[in-house]
C-alpha cells in the first residue's frame, strides 16, 4: 500500500530542442498619419494651395558724399542756344541743359532758378540776381 501511495519518481532526462524562432526588432511607427490633401466635407472639393507673393523692396543706399555747393549765377542767351552759369564748389562753369560737370547735371533752368541733380538727389537753386 505504501508503494501505491508513494510511488518512486522516475528520473527524467532533459531534451534539447532546436528552436527556429527568430526575434524581430521593434520598429517605431507613428499611430497616425496626416494626409496633406483631403476632401473638404462641406465644399466637396480638395483644398487649393495658395501661393504667397513676396514683394521685395529695393532700398537705395543713401550717398555719403555731401551735395556740392552750387550757386546759379544766370543765363547767357545766344542766337541759337542758351547757356547757364553755375558756380560749383567755387569753380564757375558754363553749362547747357542736360550737361554734367563735376557730377552735377543741369536738368532745367529759367531766369530765376535752376534745377540740378547730383548722385540722384535733385535740388532747386535760386539765382543770386533775383534775391
Amino acid at each position: 500500500m505504501y508503494r501505491r501511495l508513494n510511488p518512486s519518481i522516475p528520473a527524467l532526462e532533459k531534451v534539447q530542442l532546436k528552436s527556429t524562432f527568430v526575434k524581430e526588432e521593434a520598429i517605431a511607427t507613428s499611430f497616425y498619419a496626416i494626409q496633406p490633401t483631403y476632401r473638404d466635407p462641406f465644399l466637396g472639393k480638395y483644398p487649393q494651395k495658395k501661393k504667397k507673393v513676396i514683394k521685395k523692396k529695393i532700398v537705395k543706399p543713401k550717398s555719403t558724399i555731401p551735395f556740392p555747393n552750387v550757386v546759379y549765377n544766370g543765363m547767357i542767351k545766344g542766337n541759337v542756344s542758351q547757356s547757364y552759369i553755375l558756380t560749383i564748389n567755387g569753380r564757375q562753369e558754363i553749362v547747357k541743359l542736360g550737361q554734367a560737370t563735376q557730377r552735377v547735371t543741369l536738368i532745367k533752368a529759367t531766369m530765376k532758378e535752376a534745377v540740378v541733380k547730383f548722385e540722384g538727389e535733385i535740388k532747386t537753386i535760386v539765382s543770386i540776381q533775383s534775391q
